[in-house]
């Protein structure tokens, strides 16, 4: 997390792809150098190829630099290149995996007396908890965390927080409270100029509006959000943000509008490789095929996104939108899918 800082997060204007390309030319410059620079290095530019999406190319960087590492015994260090490999993992839906290795990554800091590491470790996996539907756990775990951010003085990380926990109470349907922590999340981000932060913070918000139908605050906090992932050149971002328009306009009646953006949306996660918001596209649209009497592709859609949540030993979402026209759909083809909800703690080995 904290890779980035310097050439990214604390420079508005500087975005992700452009870090890429200065690092890559930085790598070939400290190739006869020390080998902490090289792994200082190759560790920058694996945590810029994670932001904009490239993950392949993150994840082998990532390695690269661990071994450096390792070879000097810098567990401090180790313990970093463990959480980016943790998080890319999690991004291609391989749940235990990156638990493991956050949990990996939260021993090893621990040990070296890495307090930063360790702690956004264990925020790593308190949301791979809140994830897989285990809020029980995942909430106290969010709180513990918040506090060990603000000791820590780490607004990136109290921004994180918020924003989890709002995330947990809008899910759970305690809107009041789920805009509160989004608002506080918000407006840590942009104390920070974390611009990522607050698109995550603006996004959330924009959900909210959405569901107490009001519409135009929705759209227009949801470009907010837009706009800040596109200018740091944040494809998740930005992807996660256009299925967020599209309900939008699909609440609206704009159909049309509601297909093209996740159809954008559903390009940049097969690109980037995000099986989940693959999944939460297919089910968008469905929705959408709901609205529009499309009831055979809805079908196939949602028995898709259920097939890849449960694959994932992820929460699955409700999968059809009670504000849209059940009565379109047939019961016998209602009568072929189901779509459990799961709520149970999930342990990781």
């Amino acid at each position: 997390m904290e890779l980035l800082e310097k050439i990214a997060v604390d420079r508005p204007g500087y975005t992700f792809q452009k870090a890429a390309a200065d690092l890559e030319r930085d790598s070939r410059e400290v190739v006869l150098v020390q080998h902490t620079e090289v792994a200082e290095v190759l560790a920058h530019l694996a945590e810029a190829y994670r932001r904009i999406g490239n993950l392949k190319k993150a994840v082998q960087l990532f390695w690269e630099s661990f071994r450096f590492w390792r070879r000097m015994d810098n567990h401090a260090r180790m313990c970093w290149c463990l959480w980016g490999i943790a998080s890319i993992e999690r991004t291609e839906g391989k749940i235990r995996k990156s638990y493991h290795h956050f949990s990996q990554a939260f021993t090893m800091a621990r040990s070296a007396g890495e307090r930063r590491c360790q702690a956004w470790s264990f925020a790593e996996m308190a949301e791979i908890l809140r994830i897989v539907g285990d809020y029980r756990s995942a909430m106290p775990d969010h709180l513990e965390v918040l506090h060990e951010f603000e000791a820590l003085k780490d607004l990136t990380g109290v921004a994180w927080a918020y924003s989890g926990i709002a995330q947990m109470l809008k899910l759970s349907g305690q809107l009041e409270a789920a805009k509160r922590y989004f608002l506080r999340a918000e407006h840590s981000s942009l104390a920070i100029e974390d611009l990522i932060g607050a698109g995550w913070a603006l996004r959330g918000q924009a959900e909210i509006a959405n569901q107490r139908l009001d519409f135009s605050t929705a759209a227009k906090l949801a470009n907010n959000a837009l706009d800040h992932f596109m200018r740091k050149g944040y494809p998740i971002g930005i992807a996660y943000t256009q299925k967020t328009l599209s309900e939008v306009y699909l609440r609206v009646g704009h159909i049309s509008e509601a297909l093209s953006s996740v159809m954008l949306a559903q390009l940049s996660f097969e690109t980037t490789g995000e099986p989940r918001g693959v999944a939460h596209g297919l089910k968008t649209r469905g929705d959408i095929e709901v609205s529009a009497g499309l009831t055979t592709q809805a079908v196939e859609h949602y028995q898709a996104a259920q097939d890849i949540f449960i694959r994932l030993r992820i929460r699955v979402p409700e999968m059809f939108n009670p504000s849209l026209a059940m009565a379109r759909l047939p019961r016998l083809l209602q009568s072929k899918i189901s779509f459990p909800i799961i709520t149970h703690p999930v342990s990781f080995p």
